[in-house]
């Protein structure tokens, strides 16, 4: 059996050497198996769906979780603008979110709702929650942004 300090450090000098090989092989290959490589992904998370959430809840509590977690509402923060169409319509005692029907206006709508329909697609989430929306205030959001003249 090989010494495994050997093998890595091997496998350290292959990869500085071939650097650029490596990168073309890895792309092509993960163009070519896409979509096996996505079914995967999928299982692993149905099965097993507790540790991977407990692993993005230690990730970003640690150092480098938090810096992620900031630079990311940093960009977010940036792209979108902050403009409440109405007050707040709701009792104190209902929790509210400030739900983006774009990314200029914001509408308060309850918390339960705005969560019920989270996703890691921002447009689904949109969509949906805009549905919503429609329902409870009886307003079209479409027809409200174009007379905004947005």
């Amino acid at each position: 059996m090989r010494d495994k300090t050997y093998v890595s450090e091997y496998n350290k000098k292959y990869y500085v050497n071939h650097k650029e090989e490596k990168r073309e092989y890895d792309r092509k290959y993960n163009l070519e198996h896409k979509q096996e490589r996505s079914e995967y992904r999928k299982n692993y998370y149905r099965t097993h769906i507790q540790e991977e959430k407990d692993y993005s809840k230690n990730y970003k509590q640690s150092e480098n979780g938090k810096k992620t977690v900031k630079k990311h509402l940093c960009k977010r923060n940036r792209r979108l603008k902050w403009i409440p169409l109405w007050d707040n319509p709701f009792p104190e005692e209902i929790k509210i979110d400030w739900h983006h029907i774009n990314n200029l206006f914001v509408i308060p709508i309850p918390r339960t709702l705005h969560q019920k329909h989270i996703t890691n697609n921002t447009n689904k989430h949109r969509i949906l929650v805009n549905v919503e929306i429609e329902r409870m205030y009886k307003i079209n959001v479409e027809e409200l942004l174009y007379n905004c003249d947005v």
